[in-house]
């Protein structure tokens, strides 16, 4: 693995839909630049530190460059935290946390749950449909909430925020959900543990209902927090078509109208 490390090359694609990072402080110092250099190996049989640091420390011996390098020691994110607290407005960082892999299987989730939702097959329908809206509402908001804050893992770090606690943030800290919003994602939470550790009995208006008003809630949300539209990551189709209409839904309008006996088409 050490060959390879020095060998392999690495790109990384950040997510295009994604704010700019903000300004650097007009408060660092112009006349060097400051870097707080963390290189934790874990593992035994990992690249030595030193392989990693030294030739950034070389190339600014060598160029005589004017910057000043720190190590920090130990390299935990509580000694980071604590350096960085105690040294505010000294490094040279513009931290901006890659929300994209959430947001992105955030939104994989969703299109899943409308794919589910209008199959025509009811095997595991209701149950996989629940659970994938639940989760990505999940995701969503932890995204909204590693960009704000910087993390969503509780102070071990072992475990990532529960959803219970990520409505907690969004509403009362954040201020992005309203308590209406709060009390709709957590109906659908409890369906969702329903559906995931036991079952659940849902009718078809009320899961028409669910997945209604988490694709409004969704595209919502995702507008104010991230400045992206619903319809800008997947087609902008109308949905549902059943034989069945769900209650309380207009048809849709279309120049000429589309029409069929027993069969409707609603805006979903």
């Amino acid at each position: 693995m050490g060959v390879l490390a020095h060998r392999a090359q690495v790109e990384r694609r950040l997510n295009k839909n994604l704010p700019d990072p903000p300004p650097l402080s007009a408060e660092l110092p112009k006349d060097r630049i400051n870097i707080l250099l963390v290189t934790a190996r874990p593992y035994e049989q990992d690249i030595h530190f030193r392989s990693i640091s030294r030739p950034l420390v070389e190339l600014i011996q060598k160029g005589q460059l004017p910057v000043h390098v720190d190590l920090l020691r130990p390299p935990t994110f509580d000694q980071l935290r604590k350096h960085l607290a105690a040294h505010s407005h000294f490094y040279h960082l513009r931290l901006k946390k890659n929300v994209g892999p959430l947001l992105d299987r955030s939104i994989e989730s969703l299109t899943l749950a409308i794919e589910i939702f209008n199959r025509p097959s009811e095997i595991a329908r209701t149950h996989a449909v629940l659970i994938l809206l639940q989760h990505s509402f999940e995701l969503l908001l932890k995204a909204l909430i590693l960009k704000k804050t910087g993390r969503v893992h509780e102070s071990d770090g072992r475990f990532s925020y529960s959803f219970a606690r990520c409505l907690t943030i969004a509403t009362e800290e954040l201020k992005a959900l309203t308590p209406d919003e709060r009390s709709t994602l957590a109906i659908l939470d409890a369906q969702r543990d329903q559906a995931a550790h036991y079952y659940a009995e849902v009718s078809e208006d009320l899961l028409y209902i669910h997945a209604q008003s988490a694709v409004t809630l969704y595209d919502k949300f995702l507008r104010k927090s991230f400045s992206v539209s619903l319809g800008s990551r997947m087609p902008t189709r109308i949905l549902p078509v059943s034989s069945q209409p769900p209650p309380g839904s207009a048809l849709c309008s279309r120049s000429p109208p589309v029409r069929a006996r027993n069969l409707k088409c609603f805006r979903g």
